[in-house]
């Protein structure tokens, strides 16, 4: 709901509905009355039923009934306070007293659970058509580093990574593969905004994040979010701000004596002091890439 989309979307379908009067709404009222009418209809039921279509995605994430299931759910959660307030506006906007509640009640809830139904089903298919989230995208940090000479040949280094992915003691030939499950920010993530993450950043009950593509806000907590990520080379940095170590260009002292990085995008980032010492460990690794300097203080 945050999204400019969704209030544009909403205002078009205000204007366009204004400009088409159905529901005998042409005959009896002008066009700013109309555009009332339907501003107060469509705004509030779009107010009631994203949430209401969210909380039921969100208790459906196990796929336990049909995303149609959970829409129709949804509308029908809505659809008493949509019917009262239509009840309202025809006896107090239009001056009509109604002549059949449930004939009202049909107006009212099918044509809204069409709407919604169609609009969960778009976002259905957006989530099928989503691309699985490609771990190679970051650099995991299944193996220690200090255990690893940088100097060994390619081949060894790439023995003593698998060998250190090896469990101890291997599975039998009736277990059940380990599901892969991707992080619940790529989900809530615009497909078009790709995964290569740049840097997260705590926004009251949002978090901002920036990708080489573009930036979003996503409603989670910042520590939701570092914890999925936790298998992958970033690090909370301060209490607003989690990093990809892979884009940190470069990391210097302040004037006040603090420290801050500068990222690829160009955005500078606090280090909190409680931090520092654990950035320093993990920053040195990529020094003999040429990729990272610590610049002059």
């Amino acid at each position: 709901m945050a999204r400019r989309r969704f209030w544009g979307i909403v205002c078009a379908a205000i204007l366009v509905t204004a400009q088409a009067g159905p529901f005998h709404t042409m005959d009896e009222l002008n066009f700013p009355g109309r555009l009332g009418y339907w501003g107060v209809v469509i705004l509030t039921g779009a107010l009631v039923i994203t949430p209401l279509s969210f909380i039921t995605r969100q208790l459906n994430r196990d796929g336990c009934m049909h995303w149609a299931l959970a829409a129709t759910i949804a509308s029908a959660i809505a659809a008493p306070i949509m019917i009262g307030l239509v009840l309202f506006l025809e006896i107090r906007v239009r001056g009509l007293i109604p002549g059949s509640v449930t004939l009202i009640a049909i107006y009212v809830a099918g044509p809204m659970t069409i709407v919604n139904l169609v609009v969960n089903g778009f976002v259905a298919l957006g989530d099928r058509e989503q691309k699985p989230v490609n771990a190679d995208a970051f650099r995991p940090r299944f193996v220690d580093a200090d255990t690893i000479d940088p100097q060994a040949p390619e081949t060894e280094m790439a023995e003593t990574e698998a060998a250190a992915d090896l469990p101890d003691e291997m599975p039998g030939p009736d277990a059940l593969p380990t599901a892969v499950v991707t992080p619940l920010l790529f989900e809530k993530l615009p497909p078009e905004l790709g995964i290569d993450l740049i840097s997260l950043r705590a926004q009251n009950h949002y978090v901002e994040v920036t990708t080489t593509r573009g930036t979003a806000q996503i409603l989670m907590r910042l520590s939701d979010a570092e914890r999925d990520l936790a298998a992958y080379e970033g690090m909370r940095v301060h209490r607003s701000w989690w990093v990809n170590l892979a884009h940190v260009a470069t990391h210097a002292r302040t004037a006040a004596g603090g420290m801050e990085l500068t990222l690829s995008d160009g955005q500078k980032v606090p280090v909190s002091r409680s931090q520092r010492a654990a950035l320093r460990a993990a920053l040195p690794g990529r020094d003999s890439d040429g990729d990272l300097y610590e610049a002059a203080e």
